[in-house]
């Protein structure tokens, strides 16, 4: 890096150091064992199962396969985060690798550890006899975004991970870092307000480059 005025700092062998999932994130139907490795070898590989950041001093240090099932608490029935990121003394930047894992249907069952018994959703749909039926081939329909925000959304902007996949495979899909805050005026107050994402290097990405409705999704 240079440094006017300042002594260069250590020269790296690598750039980012960018931590490899073995399972891509989407839909699930079963439970898996999830692999991890880094660019470069023996690094320390820390990483969060609740949505935070892992830092070189916090998260799980990653030692073997990660066993991902559905989680069942309330709020978040039927998904699993993972963020994940590298250290080593060869690399110059260990940028965190996020993934989201969704069980619409569960494992178990839909309201054990399924996305549709999440405690968010409306129960006179989901419990009905003519909707209820249909939840989970109407959850499958569409691309799905999975917005990652630990410090939770208001008008500030907060730093956020975005990943866009679907379940019909027609969308390549991707994982970007940003930034992101809530939007508008009267929308302010509801449960589905407007979010704005924006693209900052220091974020990792000053711009998001894909194809968004190229493929009629």
């Amino acid at each position: 890096l240079q440094t006017p005025g300042a002594t260069n700092s250590v020269l790296a062998d690598v750039g980012a150091n960018v931590v490899r999932f073995d399972k891509p994130h989407g839909f699930y139907t079963n439970s898996f064992l999830l692999t991890l490795t880094a660019a470069v070898p023996d690094s320390v590989i820390r990483y969060t199962l609740d949505g935070t950041l892992p830092t070189v001093s916090k998260g799980i240090i990653y030692t073997n396969p990660i066993p991902l099932k559905p989680n069942t608490s309330a709020a978040a029935r039927g998904t699993r985060i993972v963020r994940a990121v590298a250290f080593s003394s060869k690399a110059a930047y260990a940028p965190v690798n996020t993934q989201t894992y969704l069980f619409i249907n569960g494992e178990t069952s839909p309201t054990a550890d399924g996305v549709i018994g999440q405690s968010q959703m409306t129960t006179s749909i989901t419990k009905s006899a003519v909707y209820g039926p249909l939840m989970d081939d109407a959850l499958y329909a569409l691309p799905t975004m999975s917005l990652v925000i630990p410090l939770g959304l208001d008008t500030a902007e907060h730093a956020a991970s975005i990943e866009l996949f679907d379940p019909a495979q027609q969308e390549n899909g991707f994982q970007v870092d940003c930034g992101v805050s809530a939007t508008g005026t009267t929308s302010l107050g509801s449960p589905k307000l407007s979010m704005a994402a924006k693209f900052r290097s220091e974020y990792g990405h000053s711009k998001l480059r894909y194809p968004m409705f190229a493929r009629g999704s």
